[in-house]
């Protein structure tokens, strides 16, 4: 099975050791031929797809960089929109999925779980400032404000928590001046007292397997999971990931990541960001449709050795020739039953 894996080393860098080595344990089976492009152009990765006889493209990360790849400038629709022009498969949702992901706003208001929030567009804040500032009154107190199309928590941090309007005014004149390709701001009410929880899901149609994860601090002053804090280590985290937690929240949470999963039509693979208020209420934060295989992806069951973490893209693989009903190849056969039962 000859496939093209394309990773970055930019901003949410997915050309990762852990990708990496999950890529080499692939290789080591006979019928495996992978290749892998790191910061590749769309010129070439057109080319790529050209020229070679691909049965499966692995496109690891959704955004457009910029020229100097320092700051990410939005979706980037133009990748898959050369992989459907040239009938590429690959793994991952299709385009319209991963457009409607991308906007935080708009995936939470049709999943119905979103917090008290409002859209702030860049045209209105800076063309009808009187009116902008109008509307943002609407918004909750306290407030967080954060980029709405940009991902791995990029421009999010305590000193983006508003408590009172006029420090919001002064944190949206910064993330607009911050982020000069983010045209929308999210103000969403901020919960002081909330945990937060991420579910995998992986598998196609009714057979899907979730795994849940819960933030848990190692300091004694809760840090929210901000961009900073996430470019670090794992190691040096001052959050970190735990598969413990009551039964019943577990249930909750792959009951509400399922329903989600169906009503976006994502495929393949994804994962969703929940925090959960004092009373139990469960709001989806963030929906990633192409998360990275590491850190927390399946961490349920790669803490419990039910399978490896070297195998998460061997996964991932086997759930993507089943969608395309190609032959499985041979890692299929090393990944664990109790593991296969869920999507096959």
């Amino acid at each position: 099975m000859k496939i093209l894996v394309l990773t970055t080393s930019s901003f949410a860098p997915t050309h990762t050791s852990k990708l990496l080595a999950q890529i080499e344990y692939l290789n080591s089976f006979s019928d495996m031929d992978i290749t892998i492009k790191k910061d590749s152009s769309l010129t070439d990765t057109e080319y790529y797809i050209m020229t070679d006889d691909y049965d499966c493209v692995f496109p690891t990360t959704v955004f457009e960089y910029s020229s100097n790849r320092r700051e990410i400038l939005s979706f980037n629709r133009r990748l898959y929109q050369i992989l459907e022009y040239h009938c590429q498969a690959y793994i991952g949702s299709q385009l319209f999925v991963h457009m409607l992901l991308n906007d935080k706003a708009l995936t939470n208001y049709r999943c119905g779980m979103s917090l008290p929030s409002i859209l702030l567009t860049r045209g209105l804040w800076q063309n009808r400032n009187a009116d902008a500032i109008a509307h943002i009154k609407s918004a909750p107190i306290p407030m967080i404000v954060k980029p709405n199309t940009l991902a791995a928590s990029i421009g999010i941090s305590k000193s983006s928590i508003a408590y009172t309007i006029e420090q919001a005014l002064i944190i949206i004149e910064k993330q607009f001046s911050e982020f000069p390709y983010v045209n929308e701001l999210l103000l969403e009410q901020y919960l002081t007292n909330a945990q937060e929880y991420t579910v995998s899901v992986t598998g196609n149609g009714e057979k899907k397997l979730c795994s849940t994860t819960a933030l848990i601090t190692r300091t004694q002053e809760y840090e929210m999971f901000s961009y900073q804090n996430k470019n670090l280590h794992a190691d040096q985290r001052t959050l970190a990931y735990t598969h413990q937690m009551p039964e019943h929240i577990r249930t909750e949470l792959k009951k509400s990541a399922l329903q989600i999963s169906r009503l976006l039509n994502v495929r393949d693979y994804s994962r969703y960001d929940f925090l959960m208020d004092e009373s139990g209420l469960l709001y989806l934060i963030d929906a990633n449709s192409l998360p990275a295989l590491g850190s927390n992806y399946l961490l349920e069951y790669v803490n419990q050795k039910k399978i490896q973490e070297v195998q998460l893209f061997s996964l991932i693989l086997t759930v993507f020739c089943k969608r395309m009903n190609y032959i499985y190849p041979k890692c299929t056969s090393e990944l664990p039953e109790e593991i296969l039962e869920h999507i096959l």
